[in-house]
């Protein structure tokens, strides 16, 4: 379990980390938190799976009480700048929503337009013959 202790706090502490640059956050700096939470998440899953097959039970002694009790506080904090992340994620994600639509009305205007042009160029060709 201190194991498992020592990964959380890393991951604790480089979201701690990405989300104290966050008025210059990048999709970049998240994605590679990301990237680096699944390996964590797969050696936590190695750990469990190896203390199973050891049978390895938490016990209730007072070491490994404390222990949950850190290995619980430190998963609340990711928990909670898990939440800071997804807030994040969701405005830049309606920004590009709104950059993209804004592109699509620019372009549907602009197709319109040049529509409008050339059907009075058609118009004017065939009065002048």
């Amino acid at each position: 379990m201190q194991q498992e202790l020592e990964i959380l706090t890393q991951v604790a502490d480089s979201t701690r980390q990405v989300l104290s640059d966050e008025p210059s956050l990048t999709m970049e700096s998240v994605s590679d938190l990301l990237d680096r939470r699944e390996d964590w998440i797969s050696m936590l899953k190695r750990l469990r799976t190896l203390r199973a097959t050891m049978g390895d039970q938490p016990g209730t002694s007072e070491t490994d009480l404390e222990l949950r009790a850190q290995i619980r506080s430190v998963s609340n904090m990711i928990c909670d700048m898990d939440e800071k992340l997804n807030k994040f994620m969701q405005r830049r994600r309606m920004q590009i929503v709104k950059d993209l639509s804004g592109f699509a009305d620019i372009n549907s205007r602009r197709a319109s337009e040049k529509k409008g042009k050339f059907q009075g160029a058609r118009l004017i060709d065939i009065r002048q013959r």
